[in-house]
């Protein structure tokens, strides 16, 4: 039975060890730029380890184009997103499970994005890049701007999980963009199979995207 197979859900959401406290307290403080703070930090933490894994597969293979080596960088973190961390099951997704796992699924989109824009000669350090990941998440207007934001009691994360459940899942792609308010998901299974599905078309957005501007 599915509820074998699934941990006790959470009522409020636990944040990620991928994601950074600033960009988690951000969620919080500024519900309406949280993509811009997550895109903020993403550059800001994980733009050199782009830079770095590309200096690191052009020694390996000098003649490789980028079109391949983008989707070599897909495979590479689909791969480690999948085998990194605990391996997590879910009968009906909470609002507060949500909101924790896909906190965390948007930081490693952000990083293969950034994978990508090293492939195709654009500085994934450069602040630039945190446009350019709003625009892949298709995320309208400018990144806010940002700050040292406190931590949010019990009362502000009961009161903003629902909401950012919601906005996290369309984000990421894991939830219908016609989804007004979040329900439970019924599905059985690794989140992480379900959640990985999501990278590809984000590779596929940001191989085009990078392309087209560099």
């Amino acid at each position: 039975m599915c509820a074998d197979l699934s941990p006790r859900l959470r009522e409020l959401p636990e944040r990620p060890e991928a994601v950074p406290v600033s960009a988690w307290h951000g969620f919080f403080a500024d519900p309406d730029g949280f993509a811009g703070h997550l895109a903020r930090a993403a550059v800001a933490l994980t733009g050199a380890q782009a830079r770095d894994w590309l200096t690191a597969h052009r020694a390996k293979y000098p003649a490789g184009i980028p079109g391949t080596t983008a989707y070599v960088a897909h495979a590479e973190l689909r791969h480690r997103f999948l085998f990194t961390g605990p391996v997590r099951a879910s009968g009906a997704l909470t609002a507060a499970d949500a909101v924790t796992e896909w906190s965390e699924l948007a930081w490693w989109q952000a990083m293969l994005a950034l994978h990508v824009a090293a492939v195709f000669g654009a500085d994934p350090t450069d602040p630039a890049r945190v446009r350019d990941l709003l625009a892949l998440w298709r995320v309208r207007g400018e990144p806010p701007p940002a700050g040292d934001f406190p931590a949010p009691d019990e009362a502000r994360l009961r009161e903003l999980t629902p909401r950012l459940a919601v906005s996290l899942g369309r984000l990421t792609g894991r939830r219908g963009s016609r989804q007004t308010e979040f329900v439970p998901d019924p599905t059985c299974g690794t989140l992480r199979q379900f959640d990985a599905r999501t990278l590809m078309p984000l590779a596929n957005r940001a191989v085009k995207h990078f392309r087209a501007i560099v």
